[in-house]
């Protein structure tokens, strides 16, 4: 088997145990990854949504990531015939998600988040896409946002995209909490990349979509949950750094394995990464400003010029455009 990420020793120790552990998929079953290191009511749902799933060849993996009560989790799968239920030390989403792979023999795997859930005809809806699209590795489709309560307040749009598109930044890349994949591709590209504390999923999800197609489903096939507990503690920066990564490490085995489009449209994701990211500061300097935080906004602010320029002057642009034409409006 070959991967699509740059060679470091620990990585070649991951390749071999995720490849030794590998059996002929099971047709038309659907392993569902679903890492946790908490219990709660959050999670009960979502295996509750799981369990109503109008199709039922599906075989949860729940991997209890060192959590401070495996009692709880024990007593949530207790009930399902069609669980496996494996514990860890804590070692971060990842190695939880490897672990579930590993572990599983489905023709597909879908991730299942501890705070998300899944409308009823999620996985009949994705899985006829993949049986009718042989040639993709994966399928994807739209999502809501939901409250605590479970209450939906927003949601994200996605739409069909080439490679190519994809690689280069055109069309935003699928997110992991709305999509299933074929496990021969996950074989074909490795695990989960351990070393990455942010934008692990997006890494992945480049190298998938750089081993062959995504298809999609214009249908809501996931319900996210935003809550403080999932509020990530991490500063735009870290973000930025750790969403770089993950194209990097793609750009780099691109560079070794080709082909060459390939590290070429790499390129002009990075680039407008960078635009996209400068262009987006002015709100924050001028909120750090309000609140007198004017240590940071000028942090902010050498910070995107040194990231883009050009995105910074367009993006700023825009957004005074935008302030100015809501201004008009109101005035009216």
């Amino acid at each position: 088997m070959n991967s699509d990420m740059p060679r470091t020793p620990r990585f070649e120790h991951e390749l071999r145990d995720f490849n030794a552990t590998v059996s002929e998929p099971q047709s038309g079953v659907v392993d569902v990854v679903l890492p946790t290191n908490r219990g709660g009511p959050y999670l009960a749902a979502g295996v509750d949504s799981l369990r109503s799933q109008s199709y039922c060849d599906w075989h949860l993996i729940l991997v209890d990531d060192g959590s401070p009560a495996p009692s709880v989790l024990r007593g949530l799968t207790s009930g399902i015939e069609n669980c496996t239920l494996l514990r860890q030390e804590n070692r971060g989403v990842s190695s939880a998600r490897n672990t579930a792979i590993r572990a599983g023999k489905g023709e597909f795997v879908a991730f299942l988040d501890d705070d998300d859930i899944w409308p009823s005809n999620r996985l009949s809806l994705l899985v006829d896409a993949l049986q009718a699209s042989p040639n993709a590795s994966g399928v994807f489709g739209n999502g809501r946002y939901v409250d605590s309560n479970g209450v939906p307040f927003g949601r994200w749009e996605t739409e069909a995209a080439s490679q190519q598109k994809f690689l280069r930044r055109e069309t935003p890349i699928p997110r992991i909490a709305a999509l299933m994949v074929r496990r021969t591709a996950l074989v074909h590209v490795g695990p989960f990349n351990e070393c990455m504390k942010l934008s692990e999923d997006d890494e992945m999800i480049l190298r998938l979509l750089r081993h062959a197609p995504m298809i999609h489903v214009d249908a809501d096939v996931v319900d996210y949950r935003r809550h403080s507990r999932n509020a990530s503690s991490a500063t735009w920066w870290e973000r930025y750094q750790g969403g770089r990564m993950s194209v990097m490490l793609n750009l780099e085995s691109a560079r070794q394995l080709g082909p060459k489009e390939h590290e070429i449209w790499l390129r002009e994701y990075l680039s407008r990464l960078d635009r996209a990211t400068a262009g987006e500061s002015l709100g924050r300097i001028v909120s750090d400003a309000r609140e007198r935080r004017y240590r940071s906004a000028l942090s902010d602010f050498v910070s995107s010029l040194k990231i883009s320029p050009r995105g910074f002057l367009v993006g700023g642009g825009q957004r005074v455009a935008e302030a100015v034409s809501r201004r008009l409006a109101r005035s009216d």
